[in-house]
């Protein structure tokens, strides 16, 4: 009977040391773990943030080459037709977003929604002014009827403005 009782007693102080060592070994590898994750996040962030800066300046630079004013005197040739300066200022936006489409990798998903409207509305304003002038008529005539529309907008309601003030929202988080 005494025989019984000492393994059982061995038996106990066994697991109990056990237990004890497994949970303190437990516990150091996962503060081991966490301590290399904040290190892989830190050297990660030294990484990503130039990367992140770099977007949305290139963003803010597609937003500020969008507007219909810039465009305008970008794609506008003299003696162009209303429907070639059409083309060519859809082209130059699209050409634009494709050239940084990558660049949403970057930046928070909801800003990069407010970027794509802002590029659908620009369109959409070119668009509705180029149905008012026919076809054939001088670039001009098309110009001047995108900036008539723009002139409906307050400044700071433009498509672009909007979107240029949500990247910059956006980008103050990080200083």
């Amino acid at each position: 009977m005494e025989y019984i009782t000492y393994i059982s007693l061995t038996l106990i102080s066994s697991t109990a040391v056990f237990a004890a060592s497994y949970y303190v070994l437990k516990t150091y590898l996962e503060n081991e773990q966490k301590k290399e994750l904040i290190k892989m996040n830190s050297s990660n962030k030294k990484t990503v943030l130039p990367l992140r800066l770099q977007a949305y300046e290139r963003m803010t630079i597609y937003l500020e080459r969008i507007q219909p004013g810039t465009l305008i005197n970008k794609c506008r040739k003299d003696g162009m037709s209303s429907s070639d300066l059409h083309l060519s200022l859809l082209n130059t936006i699209r050409t634009e977003y494709d050239h940084n489409t990558a660049q949403q990798v970057y930046i928070n998903e909801k800003t990069w929604e407010t970027i794509k409207i802002a590029k659908e509305e620009t369109i959409a304003i070119i668009n509705n002014s180029a149905a008012g002038v026919p076809p054939k008529a001088d670039g001009r005539d098309l110009s001047k009827s995108i900036l008539e529309q723009l002139m409906k907008f307050k400044e700071r309601n433009l498509p672009t403005n909007k979107a240029l003030r949500a990247l910059k929202a956006d980008m103050s988080q990080y200083f």
